[in-house]
This record gives C-alpha cells, sequence and structure tokens, in this order.
C-alpha cells in the first residue's frame, strides 16, 4: 500500500515549479494586459515532464532539463538588460533532484517485492 503522505510530497515536489512559473505567467500577463503564448508553451511542457515523474517514468525529467538548456543558450545571445541564465540552472539542477528521487523510488519499490 502507498504511503499517502509520501505521495503527496512527490506530487508537491513534481509539480512545485510548473505550478509557480504558472502562477507567476498568469500575473504578469494580467498586469502587462497581453497573453504570452510561448510561455504557456513551456509550462505546458514543464507540467508534461512533471506528469511523467509523478507515473513514475524517469524520463519526466527530460523536458525540465532541455527547457533549463534552452533559457542558458538563449542568454548567450547578447541582449540588453538582466541575465536570466540562474534560470536555467535552477530548472536543470531541480529536475535533476526529481528524477534521482524517481530512480531512488523505484528502486525501493523493486527491493521490496
Amino acid at each position: 500500500m502507498k504511503d499517502p503522505i509520501a505521495s503527496t510530497f512527490s506530487k508537491i515536489l513534481y509539480y512545485f515549479l510548473p505550478v509557480f512559473f504558472a502562477a507567476l505567467t498568469f500575473f504578469i500577463s494580467f498586469e502587462e494586459r497581453e497573453f504570452p503564448w510561448l510561455w504557456w508553451g513551456y509550462i505546458l511542457f514543464l507540467f508534461f515532464g512533471s506528469h511523467l515523474l509523478d507515473k513514475g517514468k524517469i524520463l519526466g525529467m527530460v523536458p525540465g532539463i532541455l527547457l533549463g538548456i534552452y533559457v542558458i543558450l538563449d542568454d548567450l545571445k547578447p541582449h540588453v538588460g538582466p541575465t536570466v541564465a540562474w534560470i536555467g540552472i535552477v530548472l536543470i539542477i531541480y529536475y535533476l533532484i526529481c528524477g534521482i528521487h524517481v530512480f531512488i523510488r523505484k528502486r525501493k519499490a523493486a527491493k521490496n517485492i
């Protein structure tokens, strides 16, 4: 039988970042009065990865890592304004931690069989 507290913690862990980015995007788009389609596409990409992680698939970390790499590479282009490469680094580390968490859970479940 699954532990309900551990299952709830895992859901919070996997879905925290996409929900945070969705709320942030919603409030920024509400203030700017425009709908950033591309941002919502990125957020749906993160939700897809979180859903895969929630289902126990280690490959769910790939969308977050790819988006993190994209953010870092996009920041290397010459532009005016603050640097956002740290967001890409946070995405990569976060989704690596989530992938490791899924891997450890799967190994523990395999040992208990």
